[in-house]
This record gives C-alpha cells, structure tokens and sequence, in this order.
C-alpha cells in the first residue's frame, strides 16, 4: 500500500507539473499572439499615418503655392492680410503634417527637441492670427498680455512650441 501511494503520488505530481507546463505554454502563446497582434496594430496604424500624412499634404502644398501665386498680383492690403494668415496657418499645418510623418521617432523614443534660434514674437503673432478668428467667431475675448516685454534671443523648438500653444488655447476657446 506504501508503493501503490508513492507511485500514485508521483503520477499526481506528474499530472500537475504536465498541466502547469501546459498552461505556462498557453500563456506564452497567448502573449506572443497579442505581440504579434500588437506589432501589426502599431504597423498598420504607421502606414495610415504615413499614408493620410501624404494624402493631406498633395493638397495643402497647392494651397501653398495658390497663395504665392495670389502674393504676387496687386491686391488691396486687407486681401494680402488674409493670403499672409492663410500662409501661417498653411505652414503650421505643414509642420503638424511632418510631425505626423516623424511618429516612428516618437515610438521609438528618438523624437528630439531643436535648439534653434526662435523669436517669441513671431511665435505669438503666428499663434495670434490663428486663434483670434475663432475666437472671435465665438464673441470670445482673445487678448495677448506681455509684460515685461520678450527677450529678442531664444533657442527651443519653435514647432512644439506652437504645437503646445495653439492645444491650449484652441481647447480654451472651445471649451
């Protein structure tokens, strides 16, 4: 009866270590399948990006060079203020567009911040004649306050900059 017990003890430890290696099997496949899935999502998703990036800017740089095209004709200075505005905010959609571009360097953890010179003024005055039209059109008061007034010298990343700005303030006048 002490054998019968050791060997169906041992043939129970062995089950159990059959199904815990099982399970431990399942459990890895399971996490490489959702890996792989992972992977593909994060794949398709650079593609689209890439893809809706190039699509989007094909049209915007028309708009671009409509607008140099519309510079260069004599035009009452009210218009050439509107073909300016319209040039700052094709720009900065250009720059958000490369952005979108770049978000492999955002996953992987490459995205660097420039050190360039930037001028803070040309920074709000661009950020200005993108926001004030909405809030406007929304009876909201948009009001630029600087004091003191700015330094003229400044490095950073002028695109982020206004990338962070302009996703407050849009949120401000929207909410």
């Amino acid at each position: 009866s002490g054998i019968s017990r050791t060997i169906f003890f041992a043939a129970l430890v062995m089950f159990l270590f059959a199904v815990l290696l099982i399970l431990i099997y399942h459990y890895f496949s399971l996490l490489d399948k959702k890996r792989t899935e992972s992977v593909a999502a994060i794949t398709a998703q650079s593609n689209f990006l890439s893809k809706i990036s190039h699509d989007i800017r094909t049209p915007l740089n028309t708009v671009v060079g409509t607008l140099e095209l519309a510079k260069q004709q004599e035009l009452p200075p009210v218009t050439m203020d509107y073909i300016q505005k319209a040039e700052t905010a094709t720009g900065y959609l250009l720059e958000l567009i490369n952005d979108v571009l770049d978000m492999r360097k955002i996953d992987s953890g490459k995205m660097t911040l420039a050190q360039d010179p930037l001028s803070l003024d040309d920074v709000i005055s661009d950020i200005d004649t993108m926001i004030r039209p909405t809030a406007n059109a929304k009876n909201i008061s948009f009001v630029i306050s600087i004091d003191p007034p700015l330094e003229s010298d400044y490095l950073g990343d002028e695109i982020r900059l206004k990338q962070i700005l302009m996703n407050l303030l849009s949120n401000a006048v929207k909410f």
